[in-house]
């Protein structure tokens, strides 16, 4: 009988002490590389919102567990918090591989270069292990009980988290990004100078305009070689153009100059444009809506900026004055893109220096205002007046929140302006950061890098399908995006 005794009480203290030295290590290992173990426990799917608690809960858990196992009066209640701790981590685990829409990197320790699924079978064994330590130092059949009630309630504490978590991340503003690894590098063209932008794209060939030779458009093909160099001719080259862009709804194109205003228009067969239209309403940031409708973002006779649709037939302006928020001066804070997407036939408006977007039907009326995961909801602008000259200038650099951005089929897509809590700086430094949203959900979906070129960052980007054309310094790229992604569009 002793015999046995020993042998229980040997398999209990190699149990305890392999315990011990688990979490220990582990605690140490994180609390070391803690500002690793921070931002990958910020950018997993299931534990982001609570990172900040979480981040010092589970070490200083594993350190007071294992120093507990040395001391035999303690020991149950430290196995059974051991156990707790370690189906609470398997749950974890489990719903990473069966549920979350990505994978994140292990959260380092003695695991670290394990794969999830043997992380997940190497826990199992301490799971088994601890319960067979407990059942041996009870005395009672109720351990039975409580290992069941325990197993339950920690699964379900994980399980509740991540709806919990996953919920706070996409619809409550909580800048904590979620990376899926989602959009690879497909190809990348250098074109000399850094004054093109992207004029269009239709059947797989992309156009490119020139602001400082407007009339020169680059035809380039779906892997970004380049097939034809075009030049426009217009019939009119009188008019006082100052700002003249190119935008190409093919077969059809557009030049643009909001501020003689005048448009005009032509086919890309033979590139030759006549004027289409020539008025008093002056404007900004055109956007083709259809062959007889642009959109555009103008001033009132107030000063403040507004947005609106005007069709070239009837010369009727329709303005969506609603559509746009004054916080402060209603123009500079009001800044930001306007785009119309054809698929959903709706506007979206983004603000540049606050975290909100405003998507309107083809009428210019509201449907819904939505928000993007960064915490600045005001303008952080500062406008000083010159009364010399009549003017409002801003008197320091702005916050800008969101760079740039593109729509397409209900999805939106940002260029962050600011970086997100958990984040890397040294992945800041070297990429741009796309945050993708489902805009009639009002949610976000995940983000993406796309690198730098020659220390040069995204500066311009459109998006068609899965593939992302931008415009980094004097290239352009071409990025696929990830089906997870594309799947969650309208």
């Amino acid at each position: 009988m002793k015999y046995v005794d020993n042998i229980k009480n040997g398999i209990v203290i190699f149990v305890s002490y392999s315990y011990a030295f688990l979490f220990t290590y582990a605690a140490i290992s994180k609390i070391i590389d803690f500002e690793n173990f921070r931002i990958q426990l910020g950018q997993s799917p299931l534990l982001s919102s609570f990172a900040a608690l979480i981040v010092w809960t589970v070490p200083a858990l594993e350190l007071l567990i294992s120093g507990l196992l040395f001391f035999k009066r303690h020991r149950l209640k430290a196995l059974l918090a051991a156990y707790t701790l370690m189906v609470m981590f398997t749950s974890y685990i489990y719903i990473i591989l069966n549920y979350s829409s990505y994978i994140p990197c292990s959260c380092g320790g003695i695991l670290e270069k394990l794969g999830w699924t043997e992380h997940l079978l190497f826990n199992l064994l301490f799971i088994i292990m601890a319960g067979i330590s407990i059942r041996l130092l009870s005395k009672t059949k109720v351990i039975y009980t409580t290992l069941a009630t325990t197993t339950m309630i920690s699964c379900c504490s994980i399980a509740l988290l991540y709806v919990i978590s996953d919920d706070i991340s996409r619809h409550h503003n909580s800048f904590i990004r979620q990376f899926f690894q989602s959009a690879s590098l497909t190809k990348e063209t250098p074109l000399t100078y850094n004054s093109y932008y992207i004029s269009g794209e239709e059947d797989g060939t992309i156009y490119l305009g020139n602001t400082t030779n407007p009339l020169k458009i680059i035809s380039l093909d779906s892997t970004l070689t380049i097939r034809k160099i075009n030049r426009i001719t217009v019939t009119d080259t009188t008019l006082p153009f100052r700002s003249v862009s190119v935008k190409i709804s093919a077969p059809h194109f557009y030049v643009i100059d909001g501020t003689v205003p005048c448009i005009f228009k032509g086919n890309t067969a033979d590139w030759k444009a006549s004027l289409l239209w020539k008025g008093n309403t002056y404007f900004s940031h055109p956007q083709i809506v259809d062959s007889a409708t642009i959109a555009f973002i103008s001033q009132t006779n107030t000063g403040k900026s507004t947005v609106g649709i005007l069709n070239f037939k009837t010369d009727a302006v329709i303005y969506g004055h609603k559509i746009l928020q004054q916080q402060i001066d209603g123009n500079f804070d009001s800044d930001g893109s306007l785009h119309y997407d054809p698929k959903t036939k709706e506007f979206i408006y983004l603000y540049r220096y606050r975290n909100q977007y405003t998507v309107a039907d083809s009428m210019m009326q509201i449907k819904y205002r939505g928000n993007t995961i960064d915490t600045i909801s005001k303008a952080q602008i500062s406008i000083a007046e010159v009364k010399s000259r009549g003017e409002k200038k801003m008197s320091k650099p702005p916050l800008i929140v969101n760079k740039g951005s593109a729509v397409d089929n209900g999805l939106l897509y940002v260029n962050a302006g600011l970086i997100g809590r958990y984040e890397p700086e040294s992945m800041w430094n070297d990429a741009s950061i796309i945050d993708v949203y489902n805009v009639k959900n009002r949610s976000y979906i995940s983000s993406f890098y796309i690198y730098n070129i020659e220390e040069s960052k995204l500066r311009s980007f459109i998006v068609r399908g899965n593939k992302l054309y931008g415009m980094i310094g004097s290239h352009i790229v071409s990025y696929k995006i990830s089906d997870k992604i594309i799947s969650k569009a309208k």
